[in-house]
């Protein structure tokens, strides 16, 4: 399992993530806010980058814009909500990997987590 980042209002996918995956506890990290999702992501940049544009949107547009002034969209799901798809296509357009629209199983999260770490060389904790 890559290093994972999760900008998400409430520590929903993270808790998940740690019940399925308790040995990553130390590579799967909880941001509130874009400036410490910044900072966290400047520290490790190789890390895969999970966006709840559900729970947090003008947090996830302002790390977004940020990734995308820094080329580091290529490692971004996106988590949308269904009256979302309207902007799905513009946020694509930045370089974001992929996006699921919620609600999302954890179970399919994780594979997509493994499938794209194992794709791109995410597999060792920067």
């Amino acid at each position: 399992m890559p290093t994972i980042h999760i900008l998400e209002k409430s520590p929903w996918f993270v808790s998940g993530l740690l019940r399925t995956f308790p040995e990553n506890a130390e590579t799967i990290h909880h941001c509130d806010n874009a400036r410490d999702f910044i900072e966290l992501r400047n520290r490790s940049p190789n890390a895969l980058a999970i966006i709840d544009l559900d729970s947090l949107p003008e947090e996830g547009i302002d790390v977004i814009c940020a990734l995308t002034a820094s080329e580091q969209n290529q490692q971004v799901i996106l988590l949308v909500n269904r009256s979302q798809k309207a902007i799905i296509w513009e946020v694509m357009q930045s370089g974001c990997l992929c996006y699921l629209e919620k609600p999302v199983s954890l179970r399919i999260l994780s594979q997509l987590c493994q499938r794209i770490s194992a794709r791109v060389g995410l597999d060792e904790p920067v």
